[in-house]
């Protein structure tokens, strides 16, 4: 069932054609008539047009370049303009407030503006978009963050655990009278798109093992009654709460809650985790909204839309490091250790 109480149905239809891309989504125009065989409802469609993602014809403008320019900060100033954009987000669109909470959303705008591909010290990288995975306790709005996000720019998708299990979240094979088809589920379907599983928790294992080599190759193969391959480069964010009874602080490390939800090559797959307690910014979320004092608005719900659909249509000729970045990155990844100062006030 959707979200206004609608059930979701599964029908056969009839094309007279050939599908010139598979598993896409189409417009069809038919005809609706019951099946000879058993009477069911089913369509006789003579012609299907495919319905492309509209970041694909995405282009730039010089008014949007201009309401771009919000978004920019130079290279001492990249932290705290990032921290700046999720807090006017946070205020005037998610409205779950925080530090912890704005923290969280700045992770899942990254998600969100995770290019495809890029070139990096002159190697194309295999994969460039982004995964994560929040797990913590009920009521910490880590659903309502992305909900909000997508019903606003009208971008991603979203499904809970039980229903990925029970349609598959890769592919399932289904029979119909002597035939068998592949269907294949909602995750190489949002292929160049962005897919959040609420309730991740229960997800089926079988089905998380399933998409594993699709999540660091980009492409998945499915192996049965039927054979096929489906490009796989989606953009993935999961929410879960602890899966045995208890909450995040009965954990000495919050961290330690992924374990007891994923396999470890699942876990690796993840670019970054976060964990959300019930005991984290209490006060500021349950403040009542008339009592914050709000900012002027940076960014609007057509702008953010408008810089997803920006980063989604980018290709890897569109990315350029400077040498300084390149060695800033790499510095990053091999910090020189700090002491901290009241362990060592001498220093």
């Amino acid at each position: 069932v959707d979200a206004e109480g609608k059930p979701f149905r599964e029908k056969v239809l009839f094309y007279l054609g050939k599908l010139s891309k598979p598993s896409r989504y189409y417009r069809g125009i038919g005809r609706a008539v019951p099946n000879p065989k058993s009477q069911e409802a089913t369509a006789f469609l003579w012609q299907l047009n495919p319905i492309e993602a509209d970041f694909r014809s995405f282009r730039m403008t010089p008014e949007l370049k201009e309401r771009f320019l919000v978004f920019q900060a130079d290279g001492e100033r990249a932290w705290s303009k990032l921290k700046l954009i999720a807090a006017d987000v946070t205020e005037h669109i998610t409205q779950i407030y925080g530090d912890h909470r704005v923290l969280g959303l700045l992770g899942k705008l990254l998600v969100f503006h995770s290019l495809l591909k890029f070139r990096f010290d002159g190697e194309l990288l295999k994969r460039g978009w982004l995964e994560m995975v929040e797990i913590g306790d009920t009521g910490q709005g880590k659903t309502q963050q992305v909900d909000r996000v997508m019903d606003g720019t009208g971008l991603g998708e979203c499904i809970d655990g039980v229903s990925a299990t029970r349609t598959g979240l890769a592919y399932s094979f289904q029979k119909l009278s002597d035939s068998w088809f592949l269907i294949w589920g909602k995750y190489p379907l949002n292929d160049g798109g962005l897919l959040f599983i609420d309730e991740a928790q229960n997800l089926d294992p079988e089905d998380i093992s399933k998409i594993r080599k699709g999540r660091s190759d980009g492409k998945i193969t499915a192996d049965g009654v039927r054979s096929g391959e489906h490009p796989t480069r989606t953009r993935l964010i999961m929410s879960c709460n602890p899966r045995y009874y208890g909450v995040v602080d009965d954990q000495l490390f919050g961290i330690e809650l992924l374990k007891q939800t994923f396999k470890d090559e699942d876990i690796r797959r993840f670019d970054f985790a976060l964990i959300s307690s019930s005991s984290d910014d209490k006060a500021d979320i349950n403040a009542p909204r008339t009592s914050k004092k709000k900012a002027k608005q940076m960014i609007t719900v057509d702008l953010l839309g408008a810089s997803i659909r920006w980063a989604w249509s980018r290709r890897a000729e569109d990315v350029m490091f400077k040498d300084e970045a390149t060695t800033k990155v790499y510095d990053s990844r091999n910090p020189e250790p700090r002491i901290p100062t009241h362990l060592a006030p001498e220093l």
